[in-house]
């Protein structure tokens, strides 16, 4: 009873670890090429920048890491699973995908260093271009330049992994528990 119970366990881990990895590769490649679609747009002062898609395109990807998860635990441990393990599952998922895109962005910053201030500089020009109150303009250009500084230190790998792990792990118990009813039997309560 017990060796089944750690052999669940461990297979927990192994879906969550499968899920995560394959997810942190597609939302970094994703953000990665969404940056250099950036960089290479011309500033027209618009609020529908290659940024602002990306970044929902990424999150709403990012959000199914609890359900392949769960879909990888159904297929290959055991197919009842109560949505609790489902949620489980989905916040430990989510954790994976924020510290394993954020360790990706780490050794990108490495292997192309200006990557990171090319994109800074794309984001203000555009913000230049806008039809907004220079003050608001100034507050939007201190915000970016502040994001951005903080995201190059060591610490902002770190910052971004807290700020990252409550959306990324919230959006995938939701999914992890979807996925529960879509690809799983709940386990009857004993």
């Amino acid at each position: 009873m017990n060796e089944a119970k750690e052999g669940r366990e461990r297979n927990l881990w192994d879906a969550t670890i499968f899920a995560g990895s394959i997810m942190a590769v597609a939302l970094f490649s994703l953000s990665t090429i969404t940056g250099y679609v950036q960089i290479n747009s011309q500033p027209d002062g618009s609020l529908l920048q290659p940024s602002i898609g990306g970044s929902f395109l990424v999150c709403l990807v990012g959000a199914f890491a609890g359900m392949m998860a769960v879909w990888y635990y159904t297929r290959y441990v055991e197919s009842h699973l109560t949505l609790g393990r489902g949620a489980l599952l989905g916040v430990l998922t989510g954790l994976v995908v924020i510290v394993g895109e954020n360790i990706l962005a780490s050794v990108w910053s490495l292997l192309d260093p200006d990557y990171t201030k090319q994109l800074m500089e794309s984001l203000i020009a555009n913000i230049e271009k806008m039809n907004i109150p220079e003050n608001l303009k100034q507050q939007q250009i201190d915000m970016i330049g502040q994001q951005y500084r903080q995201v190059s230190s060591f610490s902002g790998f770190f910052t971004q992994v807290l700020y990252g792990f409550p959306l990324y792990g919230l959006l995938n118990v939701i999914t992890g528990m979807i996925g529960v009813k879509v690809f799983g039997r709940e386990k009857e309560l004993e």
